[in-house]
């Protein structure tokens, strides 16, 4: 009983910090590209904020102007809470061109992390719909076995290096931005 508590627990966590390094990830190409000059209709788009005037000359430069528009423009995002969403949104921000199978394929175990956090892996009939290949019922616990981890990081890997290659590609990121 001890270790299957244990190796859940371990999985658990594995899952939170791989969506929370995926969601770190994206903030930090969304403030670069910013920094970068990325069209600001482009960037902003329909996620429209304001700033009082004291508090953007209290900014005291462009770089702090532009990091805090996007990390302000970021935070709306994810307070929309549903990764599908902020994924999509960064995409269509920066011209990703996801592929669409690769997203499919990593969006569960992102998902899955919103059940284990706000439900204590107990899924509800909306992720037992979005995700037959878990074979759940509403009520039921969400079983976190080495298997599902490394699938988790597998594609979410794969997510990962489909993004940077694309960042790479379209040269939207400061090169000092870049790690190698």
């Amino acid at each position: 009983r001890y270790w299957r508590d244990w190796s859940s627990d371990v999985c658990s966590s594995d899952l939170k910090d791989r969506y929370e390094d995926l969601t770190i990830y994206l903030g930090a190409i969304v403030r670069s590209a910013a920094k970068k000059g990325l069209s600001p209709d482009r960037l902003i788009g329909e996620h429209k904020f304001s700033i009082e005037a004291n508090d953007l000359m209290r900014l005291g430069s462009w770089d702090a102007v532009v990091a805090f528009a996007s990390a302000t423009l970021f935070r709306k995002i994810e307070n929309e809470q549903s990764t599908k969403k902020l994924i999509l949104a960064v995409d269509s921000k920066l011209n990703l061109k996801i592929t669409p199978a690769l997203f499919e394929a990593a969006l569960p175990y992102l998902d899955a992390r919103h059940v284990l956090v706000h439900r204590d892996g107990i899924v509800d009939e909306p992720f037992c719909t979005a995700y037959p290949q878990f074979g759940l019922k509403p009520g039921e616990r969400l079983i976190l076995t080495d298997q599902l981890t490394a699938d988790a990081r597998n594609w979410i890997r794969a997510l990962i290096t489909y993004i940077d290659e694309k960042v790479v590609a379209l040269g939207i990121m400061h090169t000092e931005d870049l790690q190698p």
